[in-house]
């Protein structure tokens, strides 16, 4: 027989260790994106074939503002990503997980990884494709682009999310079920 108190205990330190790693993920990259943003650089698939590195300073126009857009949504699906799992745990704490907002927040969730995948693979790829053909880089036109199987791991994330967030919202119906009949 399981003890409820240790399960109790257990479920209150996985959500905190998720809150954690939420936390963690945006002290990690904050630092990284910040510097790209107020510098101006550019660390994409094109960086590595420009010796000086990707950024304001060799590009002009369309390009630059295309990867600058780029750089911008994804800190911004990043974030909010990032609201959700805080939204969501808190939910969770409090004992609600069959709850409307558990089911907005995984939503919400998936759509952010889904933004970030379509600008990152997107948006990010064009304007690596308009910096190449700016600064004269031959060999990218013949460049393959990123791999699609990098398109996995967002898919199969986003896929897991919504099953998720469909899984509560049936047992929210059981749940109104289940509390009616008592």
């Amino acid at each position: 027989m399981t003890d409820p108190a240790k399960n109790a205990k257990k479920e209150r330190s996985d959500i905190g260790a998720a809150i954690f790693l939420a936390a963690l993920t945006i002290a990690l990259i904050l630092p990284n994106y910040a510097r790209d943003v107020f510098d101006g650089t550019f660390n994409t698939a094109l960086s590595a074939a420009v010796p000086e590195g990707l950024g304001a300073h060799n590009l002009d126009g369309g390009a630059y503002w295309m990867l600058m857009t780029a750089l911008i949504l994804k800190i911004v699906a990043i974030f909010a990503a990032a609201g959700f799992i805080f939204s969501l745990a808190r939910t969770m704490q409090q004992g609600k997980l069959f709850d409307p907002r558990s089911t907005r927040s995984l939503d919400g969730l998936a759509v952010c990884i889904f933004v970030w995948a379509i600008v990152r693979f997107g948006i990010e790829g064009m304007g690596n494709n308009w910096a190449a053909n700016d600064l004269g880089i031959d060999w990218w036109v013949n460049h393959t682009g990123t791999p699609l199987a990098e398109l996995a791991i967002p898919y199969i994330a986003v896929c897991v999310l919504i099953l998720f967030s469909v899984a509560i919202k049936r047992g929210s119906a059981l749940e109104e079920d289940v509390d009616g009949l008592v």
